[in-house]
């Protein structure tokens, strides 16, 4: 239930924010999704087309695509009347006038403060957030009972902790992908 009032809400605001602000087929909304988000998204818009008797297209997309095809599709007409895409799009999207504004009214109280800011730029929201996610260090306490307060020592237990044969790393980062290795690389 969680899940169909998460893309209701969505589909009914979100629908304006992409441009052209009509679908890009008669009584038909469109989405655009990454392969990791788009067959959640198809469930999703099968109920909301059962419910609502508004069919769903969910169009898979690469990831790293869904901009530089929403940049000709878009002012075409044939864009999505919905993308799901992380935040730190705005910026590009917005320069390029391809997203406007929206206005949640009170409906914006029941998301968090820190999602809303990440998809507010000067005073206006462009975006409705579904997810937040808070990358991060953990540790094993089994394996190491005090955490380490170093690079140095961090380092240092890594190693120890380390054994081949039993498929067990003392640090672990994944790579090439500087969006989860950002808080290693940035901490001095």
């Amino acid at each position: 239930m969680k899940r169909f009032a998460l893309l209701t809400l969505c589909l009914l605001v979100v629908l304006g924010t992409v441009l052209p602000v009509f679908a890009s087929e008669e009584g038909k909304l469109l989405i655009w999704a990454c392969p990791l988000r788009s067959s959640v998204m198809k469930e999703l818009g099968n109920e909301f087309t059962t419910k609502y008797k508004v069919p769903v297209e969910v169009q898979e997309i690469n990831f790293e695509d869904i901009r530089d095809q929403l940049g000709v599709a878009g002012p075409t007409g044939k864009g999505p009347d919905i993308l799901i895409g992380p935040h730190d799009w705005l910026g590009q999207l917005i320069v390029n006038g391809l997203i406007e504004p929206l206005d949640l009214g009170k409906k914006e109280k029941d998301f968090s403060p820190v999602a809303i800011s990440a998809f507010t730029w000067g005073k206006e929201l462009y975006g409705v957030p579904y997810a937040i996610e808070c990358i991060g260090l953990a540790y094993n306490k089994k394996l190491v009972p005090k955490a380490p307060k170093t690079w140095d020592q961090l380092i240092s237990t890594g190693k120890k902790i380390s054994d081949k044969a039993q498929q067990r790393w003392g640090f672990v980062v994944q790579q090439p992908d500087p969006y989860h290795s950002f808080a290693v690389m940035s901490a001095g």
